[in-house]
């Protein structure tokens, strides 16, 4: 025993002794160490490389990553991480950045050897759908892992099992990832924080038996992951996360029942967000005054208008720091009792916003004014001026009051708010000046668009004296009514968001400004500013310059290219005129939106011109870019939308222009524009347009090939494309909006595959040569609303099947070869129906009665047929011809404008055209087509009478019944068609006298009664009498003027002759009559030509004129609605007082 006690000792007096020789020796050994150079390891290294060939890096996110010797220590790398013992990869960090900058591709399986990873985030990258790595979970080091919003695909159940040392998980807003199952979280012991929003949990309805097996868990989110809705488990297997601080459960669709599972973190939750869950069914929310540490509280998005107590629940809520109720059907609530106030004096954020509250919440708010912050009372129903409550709000920064009806004056309400940072003001019909604001040094944003505000400008920013001037950021003061110049506005030395918009500002602009400006943008479209584009070197900083829809008339200051910071530059909708050329660019290298649209600017750069810029929106109509197509094009790779119709381009598209290597390009406007070729295949090159333009212009040869899954909008109208009308299989688009390709050289039978054409809403395929039968697989095109073949070779009787197109508003089968009978369920089952045209075909039977159903239709047009029978009595159910309808009071009539979708929040309108006969000849009309009220039936074999019934369409602009065998006499009362501008009865056997009333259609610029067997004297009018002997002819009992033919009793009463004295004067009378009625027409004659000439000619003249037209308009509808306004208050007012 004292031998193995020796021996031990020995032993250790051994190690000890070895140990101080090692600590001797240490300081040398450590500084060879440091002198040495190691590198990552080599796998390791190869790994991250193999990783890095995977992933597309237009950013240089990984420029340091390589394989040359000085990049070779892998652990130097951008966003890697080793352990400074071992050299293994421990971390790696490759998320988005705040500006924008990410990676793109696939994530490699390479990966797998970085075995010692604990940290791991490339979130915000876009890996476009590719598979989720499901390798990750071999990573069993990792502690914290962040996949969040990367565009990955998969299902998941435990392939994250094994990552059993996770601290933090993140694979949030990853929307084609989905869970079978959250079993897995039961091995994830350490999870302090756990973020799934935005994935599909559907099929995990587990989810709160998972999230219990967490005991450490501190933070939930899990944000519209479409939850279950089954019922939380029995409370036996709760609580077991006793520290879960944080739960987010917003936009899911959960059972009330949740409310159970909830109630076992009452002692230790801070934040709860239950926005938008539906789950809040009782009618109250006392269960919530069991959660006393709440600090955070969302409500939002939930129905609330049952629920009566939620003030007192607040006042129960003692740390409640921040309150959201948004959209929660909150109404009216009185004032609080006494016993309530300030029981909750820790609340400093409120969002009462989009609901249905009223002014008196302001009494109620007053109870906070000591700590009460930010305050959001955004679209509600506040009325009345602003109330003295908000003086007591001593703390408030942020005021959000915008989309209410407040009104008043702005100067009264806010004197003495110093504290104010940011005011919100937004629509609502306050007025008055805003000399108020001028000493509210802390005032950095102020909002007050679409109020009343008037005055002059420069009065108003005279105004802002003081502290104001340093200390304002952002002033947004669009949709008033501010008048008068733009003053010098540097003087506002922290200004960098400035919208004057939608005001009536005129006026020049300043030539030059006074100091340089920290103005990033400035909007002052939409107003009535005149002059040129003038200096603006001091506003250096702009990266938004919006000038669009004034009077600028002069050049563009060359000064706009020493804009290097701009990226947004609109200017279209002007009279801007002079060239452009490359100083008007010189700097600008981070342009990405250009409008020059609708000026007279002309851009000629030199051929070999290469900008420093890569525009994204390209809008350049009507701008001169001609003759030859600009070169300059050829470097811009990255435009989405492109818009050069109209600007007097006659060249071949180059080849380069087809094969640009552009991807991205979603909008392509090249109409009206005189390029001619033939075009390439559309479906291989360009994978995201949707809407194209190529109408107007000489494009021939076969119709190109275009995607099925992008393409919204085709327009080739008007060109001299060729060949068989195999062109729809070839498109076969199911999200096909508008397809036109009228008046072209298309020929042949169209194909009967038209049913994949479900989302079509306007196709038209008018002037060409299309033969055959309409194709019975048109009925399947639900969505149709315009409908033009007209003017082609079709054959046959109407397909049954059409009758499914009940959204059909115009229809225009004219010039056809069509045949059978009228079909009757036109008027039953097209009840939207404006337009109806069959002219010129050879349909035959009667009119079918059931046609008077379509109650919306303004014009009729059956003329140049075989129809036989009498004309229906049941015309008067025409309601648009009786009266003027909803649509009547909007422009955009859908007879012609049919309104179309073409991309996520983008609405477009087409014009539908159509050849209309009346007043004797033929014409083409467009935008006045929702004018007129017509009913053609010219030509046919109709007989009996016309119709009394007819008379009672007060609205009917034109009427043409000639050419059938009518009989009988005109209807008495065709005077009460006050609007009649066109009434053709010629060709008939009609007989009896013209009616007297007709002495009343004063608007009447055509009439034709020739050839029938009309008696008796013409009525005198000024309208008739006006109108030429033909017009009258073949009618052999007819008399009176404009005839020769006089009416017995006409001669009978004649005057005395005159004495030779009355008679030269009445010679002399009659000279000087002649010489002046000529004088007069030669006057008006020079001064009509010469203003519409110069009008004509001059377009900076057309555009004032036509200006001052609108201004006059809107100066007169002004006024008109303030006195209304006015007029209105006076009465409240005087109504107010005797109720008092």
């Amino acid at each position: 025993m004292l031998q193995i006690k020796h021996d031990k000792s020995f032993h250790l007096l051994y190690v000890l002794i070895v140990l101080l020789l090692l600590m001797k020796l240490a300081p040398g050994f450590i500084s060879g160490v440091k002198g040495a150079t190691f590198g990552c390891i080599e796998r390791e290294r190869q790994a991250l490389l193999k990783f890095k060939e995977d992933l597309i890096d237009d950013f240089g996110l990984l420029s340091t990553w390589g394989s040359e010797e000085e990049k070779r220590d892998c652990c130097k790398w951008r966003g890697v991480g080793c352990n400074n013992r071992t050299g293994h990869v421990t971390h790696l960090d490759l998320h988005r950045e705040n500006g924008g900058k990410y990676l793109t591709g696939k994530i490699s399986n390479s990966l797998l050897e970085l075995q010692h990873l604990s940290y791991m985030n490339i979130s915000g990258s876009n890996f476009e759908r590719n598979s989720f790595p499901y390798f990750i979970g071999s990573l069993k080091k990792l502690r914290y892992l962040d996949l969040s919003s990367i565009g990955v695909d998969g299902t998941l159940s435990n392939q994250l099992w094994n990552l059993s040392r996770l601290q933090y998980l993140d694979l949030s807003n990853n929307y084609y990832v989905n869970f079978k199952s959250l079993d897995f979280l039961s091995n994830l012991f350490y999870l302090e924080y756990l973020h799934l929003s935005g994935i599909n949990l559907s099929q995990a309805v587990d989810w709160i038996q998972s999230v219990n097996k967490l005991p450490l868990l501190k933070v939930l989110r899990l944000s519209s992951c479409d939850l279950s809705k089954s019922s939380p488990p029995s409370l036996s297997f709760t609580n077991s996360s006793k520290s879960l601080a944080v739960i987010d459960l917003s936009s899911n669709n959960l059972a009330s029942s949740t409310f159970n599972w909830l109630s076992n973190f009452s002692n230790s939750l801070v934040d709860l967000d239950i926005s938008s869950t539906g789950i809040i069914s009782s009618k109250n929310l006392n269960w919530l005054s069991y959660f006393s540490s709440l600090e955070y509280l969302d409500l939002s998005g939930n129905n609330l208008s049952q629920i009566i107590d939620w003030p007192q629940v607040i006042y129960n809520l003692p740390r409640l720091h921040e309150l959201g109720f948004s959209s929660c059907s909150l109404s009216i609530i009185g004032p609080p009792s006494p016993s309530l106030v300030n029981s909750s004096e820790s609340l400093v954020v409120v969002d009462f916003s989009a609901n249905q509250l009223t002014s008196s919440i302001f009494y109620w708010l007053a109870n906070f004014s000591n700590n009460l912050v930010d305050l959001d009372l955004s679209y509600n129903q506040l009325q009345g001026s602003i109330p003295d409550a908000f003086t007591n709000l001593t703390s408030l920064r942020t005021l959000d009051l915008s989309y209410n009806q407040l009104q008043g004056s702005i100067r009264d309400a806010f004197t003495n708010r110093t504290s104010l940072r940011t005011l919100d003001l937004s629509s609502n019909q306050l007025q008055g000046d805003l000399s108020s604001f001028g000493q509210m040094c802390n005032l950095n944003e102020l909002y007050a668009s679409g109020n009343n505000l008037t005055g002059e400008l420069s009065q108003l920013f005279q105004d802002f004296h003081g502290c104001v001037e340093s200390s304002l950021e952002i002033l947004q003061l669009g949709g008033n009514q501010l008048q008068g110049s733009l003053p010098d506005i540097t003087r506002f030395t922290s200004m960098r968001v400035l919208d004057l918009s939608q005001n009536q500002l005129n006026g020049s602009l300043p030539k030059r400004f006074s100091q340089r400006s920290e103005l990033v943008s400035l909007h002052l479209n939409d107003n009535q500013l005149t002059g040129s584009l003038t200096d603006v070197t001091m506003l250096s900083s702009l990266r938004e310059l919006w000038i669009d829809n004034n009077r600028l008339d002069g050049n563009v200051s060359e000064s706009i290219g020493s804009l290097s910071q701009l990226e947004e530059l609109h200017v279209g909708g002007n009279s801007l005129q002079g060239v452009m050329s490359e100083a008007h660019f010189s700097n600008l290298s981070k342009l990405t939106v250009l409008d020059l649209t609708d000026n007279s600017l002309a851009l000629k750069f030199e051929s070999n011109w290469a900008p420093s810029f890569q525009l994204v929106h390209i809008f350049l109509s009507s701008c001169d870019l001609g003759p030859h197509f600009p070169q300059w094009l050829r470097n811009q790779n990255n435009f989405m939308e492109l818009d050069i119709s109209g600007s007097g381009i006659s060249d071949t598209i180059p080849n380069w222009f087809w094969n640009l290597t552009n991807s991205k390009l979603e909008y392509l406007d090249l109409s009206h524009n005189k390029m001619s070729g033939v075009l390439p295949d559309f479906s291989s090159k360009y994978s995201n347009l949707q809407n194209i333009d190529l109408s107007f212009n000489l494009f021939e040869g076969p119709l190109s090939l275009f995607s099925s899954d992008t393409t919204s909008t085709l327009f080739l109208s008007n060109n001299k494309f060729s060949g068989p009308a195999s062109f729809p299989c070839n498109i076969g688009s199911r999200i096909l909006k508008v397809l036109d390709l009228s008046n072209n050289l298309l020929t042949g039978w169209i194909p009967d595959c038209l049913r994949n054409f479900t989302s079509l809403g306007i196709l038209n395929l008018a002037s060409n040569n299309f033969s055959g039968k309409i194709p019975s697989s048109m009925g399947s095109m639900l969505n149709l609303e315009t409908l033009s073949l007209h003017n082609n070779s079709f054959v046959g009787e109407l397909p049954l099947s059409l009758r499914n197109c009940s959204s059909l508003v115009f229809l225009d089968l004219s010039s056809n070869k069509l045949r059978g009978e009228i079909p009757g369920w036109i008027g039953e089952s097209m009840p939207s129906l404006e337009v109806l045209s069959l002219q010129s075909n050879g349909f035959n039977g009667s009119i079918p009665p059931n046609l008077c159903h379509l109650s919306n239709i303004l014009i009729l047009d059956l003329s140049l047929n075989n129809i036989s029978g009498i004309i229906p009595k049941c015309l008067d159910n025409f309601t648009s011809m009786v009266q003027k309808t909803e649509s009547e009071h909007f422009l955009s009539n859908n007879a012609v404008l049919t309104r179309y979708y073409s991309g996520p929040g983008i609405y477009g309108t087409y014009q539908n055209k159509m050849r209309v006969g009346w007043k004797g000849r033929e014409d083409d009309y467009g935008n006045t087509l929702g004018l007129l009220r017509i009913i053609n039936f010219a030509r046919n074999k109709l007989i009996g009478e016309i119709p009394e019934e007819i008379t009672g369409l007060l609205l009917l602009v034109a009427l043409n019944l000639s050419g059938n065998n009518l009989t009988g006499e005109i209807p008495q009362k065709i005077g009460q068609l006050k609007q009649l501008e066109s009434l053709d009865l010629s060709g008939n056997q009609l007989s009896g006298v013209i009616p007297i009333t007709m002495a009343d259609l004063n608007f009447l610029a055509f009439l034709n009664l020739s050839n029938n067997h009309l008696s008796g004297r013409i009525p005198s009018s000024t309208q008739l009498q006006g109108f030429n002997a033909s017009q009258f002819t073949g009618n052999l009992a007819l008399c009176g003027q404009p005839l020769l033919q006089k009416c017995p009793g006409d001669e009978t009463n004649q005057s005395p002759p005159a004495n030779d004295d009355n008679q030269g004067k009445e010679v002399v009378a009659d000279e000087f009559m002649k010489w002046f009625c000529t004088a007069m027409g030669i006057g008006f004659s020079v001064f009509f030509w010469g203003v519409s000439g110069a009008l004509l000619l001059k377009r900076s003249w057309r555009h004032a004129y036509f200006l001052f037209l609108d201004e006059s308009w809107d100066w007169l509808y002004v006024k008109v609605a303030v006195c209304k306004a006015r007029l209105q208050r006076e009465f409240q007012r005087l109504h107010e007082h005797v109720l008092a």
